[in-house]
């Protein structure tokens, strides 16, 4: 069997690795699991590709507009844009990769060219990738619209721009995996990034304070930008338009150029892999005389000892886990990023719009914390892995590993509001009385309510996440939908709410009706506590095949 399988052709195993994965899929959608998750892709999917043709649509009409006027040497802008969209985006939004891990594939006696061609093809699964691919469509068809003999030549530079836009971005996410598969190096690139985000808001200002000196540089520095791929690419659309086909020709294969680069480093990182390379951060183990005991959890009248001891080890989990470390963190850059003292300084009308509002922006910025913070609690369960497996066998109800869950998301929101509330304070941005006390019982409607949807979420549809791994990473299908309605119907319902107390004319009300919509939600939470915990005893086969794998 094996000597069979090894004298196959490279596309002869690609093409029964497709099979296989076809078959695979196919046999997973007769769970029902596999199939409500199927049914939410596709619901979120199409909130996706709405978006998606919007943003199309622009692109189509700039690329129209460039070609009616003449100006196809602009067609450049346009890749840029989608240059950087499929490059940024891919980065940040790793975790919307696809699901399925080829490390798995080497089980097989595959050829490393065979690894190699699935590894690139399989980059356009990625839905950033897809959508970068419309907008390339979307400029071949303005460009067609008006000078239909062009689509040959147009066709072939998407071709080529996405052939090298696969390659750069599969390239740059292994590597970045590589570098955040240490937790050292993972650290460092959080207080880069960190810094990084710090910078822009001083960079910008200065950026505006020098812009006169600046600009007559950048046509000096334009033509270095035409030698990049998006600037290959518009320069042989503009050539091909004016009919210098040896010019487009040139420009065409330097593009191609591009791509060899990127492969080879490709190359390197997946024949890594292909040799056995495996990483995790648990293959260096620290010697066995440093490692200390930790003192256990201790109780306390208000905290159980049980429930003490799941939170320290959440703490533990927090610690390792840089991308949560990032996401507590934007919520207070992002008010910094509103009360620079350089940008009240050059916006004085807007920072007095914003002083008059301040109420209603520390509103926001309550919004945007449980934004961020709640959003992991959908999926509570994804970094225990084999040790889910304690919680069933361990004298413990599993409504206390609910309550611990909860309990430290309510104290990481307790310490970002009050961050929040020191900030406003230091920028003289301090809410009214009215917004104050509305804010507050605005969450003690929402935080409730959606906790008790999470938890629910969270034993129905669990997916096994793993720290360090920038892809593998996407929460389930169904989860994704319940986020979406969650956050649509709680949005929906608070802002009638504020929009009932400004209609009565007394601003108190908004603030009285979330007081009721507390008490409800809290009492819907308490209740479902030992519903829960009942449920996740029967979906305990569920629950340790998804995240004990």
């Amino acid at each position: 069997m094996v000597n069979g399988i090894s004298s196959l052709t490279v596309w002869q195993e690609v093409a029964l690795l497709i099979r296989l994965r076809w078959r695979i899929q196919r046999n997973q959608l007769r769970q029902k699991n596999a199939k409500l998750e199927l049914v939410g892709l596709i619901v979120t999917g199409l909130f996706f590709f709405f978006f998606v043709g919007v943003i199309a649509f622009a692109f189509y009409e700039g690329a129209a507009t460039m070609t009616r006027d003449n100006r196809m040497s602009w067609l450049a802008l346009l890749f840029w844009g989608v240059l950087l969209f499929w490059q940024v985006f891919s980065v940040f939004f790793a975790s919307l990769t696809t699901v399925f891990d080829f490390r798995t594939l080497l089980r097989f006696p595959l050829h490393l060219g065979a690894y190699f061609v699935m590894n690139v093809a399989y980059g356009l699964a990625d839905p950033i990738a897809m959508a970068a691919v419309t907008f390339l469509l979307a400029i071949v068809a303005g460009v067609a619209s008006v000078r239909p003999e062009l689509l040959p030549a147009a066709f072939a530079v998407l071709l080529l721009f996405a052939f090298v836009n696969i390659l750069i971005e599969r390239c740059i996410g292994f590597w970045i995996e590589k570098l955040l598969s240490k937790r050292r190096t993972r650290e460092i690139t959080f207080v880069l990034m960190i810094l990084g985000m710090i910078s822009l808001q001083f960079v910008v200002p200065l950026f505006a304070d020098k812009s006169k000196q600046i600009l007559p540089w950048l046509p000096r520095v334009l033509p270095f930008l035409n030698g990049l791929p998006p600037g290959l690419a518009g320069r042989a659309l503009a050539y091909a338009g004016s009919a210098d086909f040896a010019a487009c020709a040139g420009n065409f294969v330097a593009l191609l150029a591009w791509a060899a680069p990127f492969a080879g480093l490709l190359w390197l990182r997946l024949g890594a892999q292909y040799r056995g390379e495996l990483l995790l951060e648990s293959e260096a183990r620290a010697p066995a005389q440093r490692t200390a005991t930790k003192t256990p959890a201790k109780p306390s009248a208000l905290v159980p000892g049980e429930i003490a001891a799941i939170i320290q080890k959440e703490l533990c989990y927090l610690k390792r886990n840089g991308i949560a470390w990032m996401n507590l963190l934007l919520p207070l850059l992002l008010v910094l990023l509103f009360t620079m003292q350089s940008f009240t300084q050059r916006h004085h009308g807007q920072i007095e719009a914003l002083s008059r509002s301040s109420g209603w922006f520390f509103f926001g910025a309550v919004g945007y914390v449980l934004l961020l913070v709640l959003a992991p609690s959908y999926n509570a369960f994804a970094f225990e892995g084999r040790g889910l497996q304690v919680f069933f066998t361990a004298p413990v109800r599993f409504r206390s590993v609910i309550l611990a869950k909860n309990l430290l998301l309510l104290l990481l929101i307790a310490v970002e509001v009050a961050a929040v509330l020191v900030l406003l304070h230091v920028r003289g941005l301090w809410p009214g009385p009215q917004q104050f006390v509305t804010t507050l019982a605005a969450m003690g409607y929402i935080i409730p309510a959606q906790l008790t949807i999470a938890n629910w979420a969270s034993i129905a549809y669990p997916r096994k996440l793993e720290f360090g791994s920038m892809r593998n990473q996407r929460a389930s299908g169904m989860t994704v939908l319940v986020v979406l309605g969650t956050y649509i119907t709680l949005g929906l319902s608070s802002f009638v709410v504020i929009l009932a107390g400004k209609w009565s004319g007394n601003p108190w009300v908004s603030a009285g009706v979330f007081l009721l919509l507390a008490a409800a939600a809290t009492s819907g939470y308490v209740a479902s506590l030992d519903p829960l915990s009942s449920f996740a005893e029967k979906k305990r086969e569920v629950l340790l095949d998804a995240l004990c794998k």
